[in-house]
């Protein structure tokens, strides 16, 4: 088994209508993909029923994720209600 290890998921749900999110997708993705690049983002992405959507940090502690949380625009503009969970990984591979 491998040692476990601590990432923090932001469930987050949205506020509002589809089309105030997609006018905020390219905004979205320019403040995600450096976080991405750094290793502090290992994954995300839209729910399929729209009600929201999974950001998966790699940050030191949940109080960093939730800092970088609050500079998403779409938190920003009051579409995203972030959700940050604390998930100790115990089975994963390649990490």
């Amino acid at each position: 088994m491998a040692e476990p290890k601590e990432l923090f998921i932001d469930l987050r749900t949205s506020v509002g209508g589809p089309e105030a999110r997609l006018a905020l997708r390219e905004e979205h993705a320019r403040w995600l993909q450096p976080l991405v690049d750094q290793g502090k983002v290992i994954m995300g992405g839209p729910l399929a029923d729209g009600t929201g959507g999974v950001i998966i940090f790699s940050t030191t502690t949940a109080e960093e994720a939730r800092a970088l949380t609050q500079k998403d625009p779409y938190v920003v503009k009051g579409l995203a209600r972030p959700n940050i969970k604390v998930w100790t990984v115990r089975f994963y591979q390649g990490m």
